[in-house]
């Protein structure tokens, strides 16, 4: 995260106001969109973009990738908007500051010059880098995979823009007879997650911030991890505003400390759980992919570790695993990319007691572990036992996934979507009645 964000801060500066070419950008419905990346950790962003957007590609003219942090990136861009375009899509706002424009003493970026609504998508609360999830043009909306995130981002940004919740989906879709089943049994169970200590964070908790701010943050965190709380749904900025009111103390309307705090605990549940399972797993035949996990002991242990954590490399042999573990965020709605990439394999999954997937997929329960070492254990320990059963399990998860999850929902909110950011940021529609306003664009 901390390398994308220097790119954040490079990309918008350097171009002094003046575009690079001559050339009038055209938005038309259903022309090009044009996808924003650039590098995360692992690739991530620029892997899991296509994906986002992919259900939108029948309705779509052409779908065009540009990675900003990609040598000779402005030649991609350019072709980009030769035709028409339809939208921007761009992860975390990536791109959203290229090129700004002044018109007339006033200053716009390039998309909202231009009248081309421009769509973030996000994958995590927004207390971690808030400035990025605020509103500042007509023609931007957020898209959210859990409707907390939402809910943090209406509850807590003034001046908020338009912004849905959009239900999960698999990544592609392999036929169930091109699976090659020989390949799967012979398979390893993978855990591809990236880790940290709770402990080094504590650390930073008691050696950097005031006393009582430290205080609060503990004490938060030890309801949090409660197993109550980790097996249920969480709203940690409720629960800190919970805190302070018993001090007699109103905090809400000071959106930056409580994002900190949020943020803080979040990346504190995020650590204990994922350390939980794999500290489970130690004695069975897992590997477990990512960085961040020298406070976990492999030496000596079953399972194995592989500090690999490429999006491309993991999804390369993603067709050949027999199962894929997941930890998901503090949230019970969104459904992380390793469970979507593993349905879109055929590939059965593995992960913590779900809401969302508990309401919509009944009957797969042998598929849901509870945040206690004994549970994890018993649970993958069913796979590693019986990999006939797990392939067919795999074969059979899938179907219900992309039955439970069609790919229209998903497609309808965000049609809905970009044609209201249209509709705000394109001025006013020809042939409108005379005694109706509708705010029209300054230039």
């Amino acid at each position: 995260m901390s390398i994308l964000l220097g790119f954040l801060r490079r990309s918008s500066s350097g171009s002094n106001g003046v575009l690079p070419f001559t050339r009038s950008v055209v938005q038309k419905d259903r022309g090009t969109i044009i996808v924003l990346s650039a590098y995360g950790l692992g690739n991530a962003i620029t892997g899991i973009m296509p994906m986002i957007v992919e259900p939108l590609r029948r309705y779509s003219a052409d779908i065009c990738l540009v990675d900003l942090n990609a040598p000779g990136w402005q030649a991609d861009f350019e072709k980009a908007i030769a035709n028409p375009v339809w939208f921007v899509a761009s992860y975390f706002g990536v791109g959203q500051d290229l090129y700004p424009v002044e018109h007339n003493g006033v200053k716009y970026n390039f998309w909202e010059y231009f009248g081309i609504p421009f769509i973030r998508f996000y994958g995590d609360i927004p207390a971690y880098f808030p400035d990025r999830h605020a509103t500042a043009s007509g023609n931007v909306a957020n898209v959210y995979f859990d409707p907390d995130h939402e809910a943090f981002f209406k509850n807590y940004f003034p001046g908020r823009g338009a912004s849905v919740w959009l239900p999960p989906i698999p990544n592609g879709g392999v036929l169930k007879k091109s699976v090659d089943v020989s390949k799967k049994l012979r398979g390893k169970i993978v855990f591809p997650k990236n880790g940290g200590s709770p402990d080094e964070l504590i650390d930073f908790w008691r050696r950097s911030l005031p006393r009582m701010i430290c205080k609060v943050i503990e004490d938060v965190s030890d309801e949090c991890v409660s197993l109550r709380k980790v097996d249920s749904r969480i709203r940690i900025d409720e629960e800190f505003l919970n805190y302070f009111s018993s001090y007699g103390l109103g905090v809400d309307k000071f959106a930056s400390v409580l994002s900190f705090m949020v943020a803080q605990v979040d990346d504190y549940l995020r650590r204990v759980k994922s350390t939980l399972v794999v500290k489970a797993l130690l004695d069975l035949p897992v590997v477990v992919n990512g960085v961040g996990w020298d406070h976990v002991n492999f030496s000596g242990r079953c399972a194995s570790y592989d500090p690999d954590c490429d999006f491309f490399s993991t999804e390369k042999k993603m067709p050949g695993y027999l199962a894929v573990i997941d930890s998901p965020p503090n949230t019970n709605y969104l459904v992380h990319d390793r469970i979507s990439r593993a349905v879109g394999e055929r590939t059965a999954f593995i992960t913590a007691r779900h809401l969302l997937l508990e309401e919509r997929m009944m009957g797969f329960d042998e598929a849901f572990y509870s945040y206690t070492p004994d549970s994890v254990v018993q649970v993958v320990s069913r796979f590693v036992d019986d990999p006939t059963w797990a392939v067919d399990f795999g074969l059979a998860q899938s179907e219900k996934f992309f039955s439970a999850f069609p790919f229209s929902d998903y497609a309808d909110k965000l049609l809905m979507l970009v044609d209201v950011v249209k509709l705000n940021s394109g001025g006013r529609p020809e042939g409108t009645q005379f005694n109706v306003s509708f705010p029209s664009r300054c230039f």
